[in-house]
């Protein structure tokens, strides 16, 4: 053979191997084909250039992702899939998802037979976006009977953003509704302009960390429970933790609902009505403890300034014993009323723990009432005190140590 003609084979050769590399890119069917979890739930995927596995890919079932196609059923059928195959469903990068309420039930008993998790790439690159006007949640996640079984579900919900962009907030559209499920992880999620931003009903062992936001809500986030002071379940064991919650009309947090919630190192700022004093950064109910008969809110190194109405209110229950212990941090308000609003003195709370606090203007007046009160290495500028037992270490006012 002459040398040309090794040289064109040689040619021929590696054009075969790169046309054979580049042959995928046209993805002749199958590329990935469809899965175990696809076939149980009936579902045959349109576009197999997009993978189901590890993760789901919603663009596989037809979303478009520009915020201007309806991308609802492409978006449900990836959650049915995800919940079918104990899954994962991927929200991409740059991407906005124009939706209609989605949802999804979970049933039996086995927590780890209903893993599911929902993940973007970051709040803001990663985004539901809602059709206006809905009075359904955007997303519902909730077991077969909310109101009498907390079902373990093993949710993870982490990266991406949850927004409504028209400017009515519509009574019941929330921007997620978790109802009567246990074990669930909500990391780095922002949620805003929703009517709640998110709500939970009879929900059990929750984190809500890293950096998530909750703003420009009517209530960022609100939890409660079905049926009453006699429920058969309630909300309990519910951490907030580093959180940022801002703008919301009504309340930052109301925790009307439940027996634990604690909320450690947040920023809640300019929520509520200026002169609406049923507005503000928190509200505790009347209603907490359930079955329990004690209730527990512990707040810990929250800076909490700038907000409206009453800043913080914890009324005291109807029955049972509430504990509140706040330490570190801020609670400034930024008109003249209340900052710090602690039961009535017709029904004290049962008892109240204050330490390393800090509110040195005298327009954020703080009301305490309580049966066993102790105030530790606190300044109050001006404070009222109904307390039936008292320790006082450190406890400054603007007349001075208390005693």
């Amino acid at each position: 053979m002459r040398r040309r003609d090794l040289t064109k084979t040689l040619l021929a050769s590696v054009a075969g191997v790169g046309e054979s590399k580049a042959q995928p890119e046209s993805c002749a069917p199958p590329c990935f084909p469809r899965t175990h979890a696809e076939t149980a739930s009936g579902v045959v995927p349109s576009l197999l250039i997009y993978t189901a596995s590890p993760r789901i890919d919603p663009r596989r079932y037809g979303a478009v992702g520009d915020g201007t196609k309806d991308d609802t059923q492409a978006m449900q059928t990836a959650l049915n899939v995800a919940q079918a195959g104990n899954g994962r469903v991927l929200i991409p990068e740059d991407f906005r998802m124009l939706c209609g309420p989605l949802s999804l039930t979970v049933g039996g008993v086995d927590a780890l037979s209903n893993s599911l998790a929902i993940e973007g790439v970051s709040m803001v690159g990663s985004r539901i976006v809602a059709k206006p006007g809905s009075n359904l949640p955007l997303i519902t996640l909730r077991s077969s009977n909310p109101a009498a079984v907390l079902q373990p579900a093993q949710l993870v919900l982490e990266n991406f953003g949850l927004h409504n962009l028209g400017a009515a907030k519509t009574p019941g559209g929330h921007g997620m509704s978790l109802q009567g499920l246990a074990w669930i992880r909500i990391s780095g999620v922002q949620i805003v302009g929703f009517d709640n931003g998110l709500e939970m009903i009879n929900s059990l062992i929750t984190l809500i960390d890293q950096q998530c936001q909750l703003d420009r809500n009517n209530t960022g986030l609100k939890i409660s429970r079905l049926g009453g002071a006699n429920a058969a379940q309630t909300t309990n064991l519910i951490t907030v933790d580093h959180c940022r919650m801002v703008g919301n009309s009504r309340w930052a947090v109301e925790f009307s609902g439940g027996s634990q919630f604690v909320m450690r190192g947040c920023d809640l700022e300019q929520n509520g009505e200026r002169g609406n004093g049923d507005s503000g950064a928190l509200l505790t109910g009347t209603d907490l403890s359930g079955n329990f008969g004690l209730a527990r809110i512990e707040l810990y190194e929250n800076w909490i300034e700038g907000n409206f109405g009453q800043t913080i209110h914890i009324q005291p229950l109807n029955s049972g014993l509430l504990t509140v212990s706040i330490e570190g941090g801020q609670v400034i308000a930024s008109e003249r009323g209340q900052a710090l609003l602690i039961g009535t003195a017709a029904k004290p709370v049962h008892q109240v723990m204050l330490k390393n606090l800090y509110s040195p203007s005298p327009t954020d007046a703080w009301q305490i009432n309580a049966t066993y009160l102790t105030l530790i290495n606190t300044l109050a500028a001006n404070v009222k005190v109904n307390a039936v037992h008292h320790t006082y270490i450190n406890a400054l006012s603007s007349s001075g140590l208390l005693s």
